[in-house]
C-alpha cells in the first residue's frame, strides 16, 4: 500500500524538525576557534588544503594524517579552506551542517528500521511506533552532550563524516535488502558509500557486521532453519564489504605501527583488555544517562585489576545485559540486534585492539543502539496509553528531556572555544593525568605571549611524564626566544633521544645551532629532520639559511627552490633566494622572486626595500625610487631606504630631493646621511 502525502509529510516534517533543532542547538559552536590539538597540525598548520587542484587530492589520497588515512577529511578542509580561508567560523559550521544531516539520517534509519520490523496493519490506521521512535532516537543522538566532542571540535570532523557516509551505506542496504527484486543498484550504492565512509575515518571498518545484524533484525534475513542457498546468499553479499574492512584494517595497523602503542599493548594482557573494554562499555553508558563531568580526555587506566570491584562488577553487569539480550530474544531481536550493535561499533576503538583514551566522539554512532531502545519504549508507552492527558504529560517529558539535553550541550560546547579554555577545563578536573593538556595549553600561552606560563606548562607536563617527547621539544623553542641557549640544547637532546624520529626536534636544534653561529651543525641537523620528514618546507628554508651564511649559494638556492616547490606562498623562501641572486649578481631572477613576495603580500617592505636595490644595481633609478617610495610608506622610520633615494637623486642630478631624502635619513639616525650633507655643506 502507497504512502498518502499527508503521511508522508508528516513524516519529512519530523525528520526536518530533527535536524533543525540539532542545527540550532549548536549554533554557538561557530563562535569557537581553531584548538591546539591536531587542528593545527591538520588545518591551520597544513599548506596542503589550500587549493583544491589535483596535487591536493593526490597528496591526500598518498598522506597519512597524524596516524590515520582519511583522505576526505583533507578534501573536506581544503573545500573549507577555499571557501573561508582560515575562518574557524566555516570549518564548525560544516561540521555543524554535518551533524544535522546525520540527525536526518537517523531519523529516516530508524523510522525504516522500525516500519520493518512492526509493519503497519490493514485497518489499523497510521502505525505511529517508527514516526515516534525515529523522532525520539534522532533528537537523543542530535541533542545529546557526548555529541559536542565530535561536532564542536574541527579535527573530529572524521567522525561526522565518517558518520553520515555510514548511515546512507545503511539505509541503501536496507533498501536493497528489503525490496522483492533486491535493486543492484542500491547495493552498489551501499558499498561505495561505506568505502567513502573508511576513507573519512577507519572506525567504518564495524560496517558489514552491522550488515548482518541488520539481516537479523529488522530485516530477518537471518533465522534458525534457513537453509544453506540462503546462507550462501546472505554471506556473500557481505564478501566485497568485508574485503574493503581487511584493506582498512592493514592500511589502519600499518599507519599504527609504534614503539609506543606496542609497549602499552604489551603493558596489558588480553584479560586486562578485555576487563577494562567492559568498563568502558559500561562507562559510556553511564554518560549516555547522566552527561555529567564530560572533560575532552578519559584516560586509560594505569593499571587494571580484574578482581576489583569496578572491574568485576563491570564484567559481572556486562554479562548480565548480554544474558537478559539473548533471553528476550524469542519475545523481540530487537534488545540483542541494540547490544550487539553498540558492542561491535566500539570495539575498534574500546582499547582491546588499541590502548588510548576514552573520548566522548567514540560514541557518536555506538549510542544509536541504545537510544534506538528508548525511542522504541517511547514509542511503546504512547500507543498503549489511551487517555490523552498522560500522552500529552509523555510528550512534555520527553521535551522537558531534550530542552535539558540542549542547555547541558550549549554549556559543554563552550569548554571547547579555545585551546586555554578547553585545556584548563581537563585540567582542572583531571589535574595530573593528562601532560598532552598542560603541552598544549602552553603553546596557547607561549602564543599569546604569557612566556611565563608557557613555561610553567611545559614544566608540569615533563614532571608528569618525563618520557613525554613533545614538552621537550616546545620549551627548547622557548628557551631559545628567551636566549637560553644551554638549556635549550639539553631539551633538544632529549628530544631526539626519546624519539630518533621528531624531524621537528632535529630542526629546531639546528635553528639554534645557527643562532650561536656553528652553521655546520645547523645543516646536519637540518639534513637529519629532511631525511626523516622531506616534505616540511621549513627545514630545507632552515638549511638554506646555514649554506648562504657559508656562502654555499648553489646549495642555498637549491633548498629555496625545494621549499617554494612545497609552499608556493613560502615569502622568506623567495625574500632569501631573491638575496642569493642578488649576491651571484643575477639582478633580473632576484627582483623575479621580490616580486613574488610582493604579490602574495603588498605589505612586505623588506621585499620592496630589496628589489630596489636589485633595480639600483641594474641602474633602472625609477623602479627604484618607486620602491624606496614604497618601503617609507608602510615603514616610515627605514632610514636606509630614505639614504639610498638621496643616492639615486644625486646621480640623477635632482640635487634639491637628494639633500631632503639624507635629511630624512639623518633624522632617523644614520650617520652616512649626515655625512653626505656635510659633504654638501648643508648643516
Amino acid at each position: 500500500m502507497g504512502m498518502s502525502n499527508n503521511r508522508r509529510l508528516i513524516i519529512i516534517m519530523a525528520a526536518l524538525f530533527a535536524a533543525a533543532a540539532t542545527f540550532l542547538v549548536f549554533l554557538p559552536a561557530l563562535q569557537n576557534e581553531f584548538l591546539i590539538w591536531d587542528d593545527d597540525t591538520l588545518i591551520t598548520d597544513n599548506l596542503h588544503i589550500r587549493s583544491l587542484g589535483l596535487n591536493t587530492v593526490k597528496w591526500a589520497f598518498t598522506h597519512v594524517g597524524l596516524t590515520t588515512w582519511h583522505p576526505l577529511i583533507f578534501l573536506s578542509f581544503a573545500a573549507d579552506y577555499a571557501l573561508w580561508g582560515l575562518d574557524p567560523w566555516g570549518f564548525h559550521l560544516t561540521n555543524n551542517i554535518l551533524h544535522a544531516l546525520n540527525a536526518l539520517l537517523v531519523f529516516f534509519l530508524v523510522f525504516r528500521v522500525i516500519a520493518l520490523a512492526i509493519p503497519e496493519k490493514n485497518g489499523e490506521g497510521f502505525n505511529e511506533m517508527p514516526l515516534i521512535a525515529g523522532v525520539v532516537t534522532a533528537l537523543l543522538f542530535g541533542l545529546h552532550p557526548l555529541r559536542v566532542e565530535a561536532v564542536a571540535w574541527v579535527t573530529a570532523r572524521k567522525d561526522v563524516l565518517y558518520a553520515f557516509f555510514y548511515l546512507l551505506s545503511m539505509l541503501a542496504y536496507l533498501e536493497y535488502a528489503s525490496s522483492g527484486s533486491g535493486k543492484i543498484r542500491f547495493y552498489l550504492a551501499s558499498l561505495i558509500l561505506f568505502a567513502m565512509s573508511l576513507m573519512s575515518k577507519p572506525m567504518a571498518v564495524t560496517l558489514p557486521v552491522v550488515l548482518l545484524i541488520l539481516d537479523f533484525y529488522p530485516l530477518k534475513r537471518i533465522f534458525s532453519g534457513m537453509g544453506l542457498n540462503r546462507i550462501k546468499v546472505v554471506a556473500a553479499e557481505k564478501v566485497p564489504f568485508f574485503l574493503l574492512t581487511v584493506l582498512m584494517s592493514l592500511i589502519t595497523i600499518w599507519t599504527n605501527v609504534s614503539a609506543d602503542a606496542s609497549a602499552k599493548l604489551q603493558q596489558y594482557s588480553l584479560l586486562e583488555r578485555a576487563f577494562a573494554a567492559m568498563r568502558g562499555y559500561l562507562f559510556f553508558i553511564y554518560k549516555m544517562i547522566l552527561p555529567a563531568g564530560l572533560i575532552p580526555y578519559f584516560t586509560y587506566p594505569d593499571k587494571v585489576n580484574i578482581l576489583s570491584l569496578e572491574y568485576l562488577g563491570a564484567f559481572i553487569l556486562f554479562s548480565a545485559i548480554t544474558i537478559l539480550s539473548i533471553f528476550l530474544l524469542k519475545r523481540d531481536k530487537v534488545y540483542l540486534s541494540a547490544w550487539l550493535y553498540y558492542g561491535i561499533t566500539l570495539l575498534p576503538v574500546i582499547g582491546i585492539l588499541r590502548i588510548q583514551g576514552n573520548f566522548t566522539r567514540f560514541t557518536y554512532l555506538p549510542c544509536l543502539g541504545p537510544f534506538l531502545l528508548v525511542g522504541l519504549a517511547a514509542g511503546s508507552i504512547y500507543k498503549k496509553t489511551n487517555r490523552r492527558d498522560l500522552k500529552t504529560a509523555l510528550v512534555i517529558a520527553f521535551l522537558l528531556l531534550f530542552a535539558l539535553l540542549a542547555e547541558k550541550t550549549i554549556s559543554q560546547t563552550r569548554i571547547w572555544k579555545d585551546t586555554i579554555t578547553l585545556w584548563s577545563y581537563q585540567i582542572e578536573h583531571l589535574p595530573d593525568r593528562v601532560p598532552m593538556a598542560y603541552t598544549n595549553r602552553g603553546i596557547a600561552y607561549d602564543r599569546a605571549g604569557d612566556v611565563q606560563k608557557a613555561l610553567a606548562d611545559y614544566d608540569r607536563s615533563i614532571k608528569i611524564d618525563p618520557k613525554y617527547v613533545k614538552p621537550y621539544n616546545n620549551r627548547g623553542v622557548l628557551y631559545v626566544s628567551m636566549k637560553k641557549y644551554d638549556e635549550a640544547m639539553k631539551d633538544y637532546n632529549r628530544a631526539i633521544e626519546l624519539d630518533p624520529k621528531l624531524a621537528q626536534a632535529y630542526s629546531n636544534r639546528g635553528v639554534a645551532y645557527g643562532i650561536l653561529g656553528d652553521y655546520e651543525k645547523a645543516i646536519q641537523d637540518c639534513s637529519k629532520a629532511i631525511e626523516v620528514n622531506p616534505g616540511i618546507p621549513d627545514y630545507y628554508y632552515n638549511r638554506g639559511i646555514a649554506y648562504g651564511v657559508l656562502k654555499r649559494y648553489d646549495e642555498a638556492l637549491k633548498d629555496f627552490s625545494m621549499a617554494l616547490k612545497l609552499n608556493r606562498s613560502h615569502l622568506k623562501a623567495y625574500n632569501k633566494r631573491g638575496d642569493i641572486f642578488s649576491r651571484l649578481k643575477k639582478y633580473e631572477e632576484a627582483i623575479k622572486d621580490f616580486s613574488m613576495v610582493i604579490q602574495i603580500d603588498p605589505r612586505q617592505a623588506e621585499a620592496y626595500f630589496n628589489r630596489g636595490n636589485a633595480y639600483y644595481r641594474l641602474e633602472d633609478f625609477n623602479p627604484a625610487l618607486k620602491d624606496y617610495n614604497k618601503v617609507t610608506e608602510i615603514d616610515p622610520k627605514n632610514a636606509t631606504a630614505y639614504f639610498n633615494m638621496g643616492i639615486i637623486y644625486t646621480k640623477l642630478g635632482e640635487d634639491e630631493k637628494a639633500v631632503s631624502s639624507f635629511k630624512r635619513a639623518s633624522s632617523l639616525g644614520l650617520k652616512r646621511a649626515e655625512d653626505h650633507l656635510k659633504r654638501k655643506n648643508i648643516n
